[in-house]
């Protein structure tokens, strides 16, 4: 029996269960970003599935298109995600932000006329 769609939408996704991802390697150094912004670029790498190399290559590209904002304390670096730069080529509004992401649209409800 299929759970009800309410449990699929909330249920965590087994991630051996499928071969693509509908986020590029820069959205999810993005997002990784954007929910620890203290966490080092090696452990950072580590939880979106790329090498470290990779990972400093995609912040440095952020942060040189105005995506990030870096900032060093000591020997520790904090990346900071810019929330008004406008998310670009993706099939969103025009005038969608970074601070628009994981927001759901407003929902309008049938017209009964």
């Amino acid at each position: 029996m299929k759970p009800a769609i309410a449990d699929r939408e909330t249920a965590p996704m087994d991630a051996s269960a499928k071969s693509w991802t509908f986020l590029t390697n820069h959205a999810r150094i993005l997002a990784a970003v954007a929910y620890a912004p203290d966490r080092r670029i090696r452990d950072t790498a580590e939880r979106t599935g790329i090498t470290e190399r990779a990972g400093q290559r995609i912040l440095r590209e952020l942060e040189t298109d105005g995506y990030l904002i870096r900032t060093r304390t000591g020997r520790r670096t904090r990346y900071i995600v810019h929330p008004a730069r406008p998310l670009g080529e993706l099939p969103v509004p025009a005038k969608a932000t970074c601070s628009d992401c994981g927001q759901r649209p407003a929902v309008k409800a049938p017209s009964t006329g």
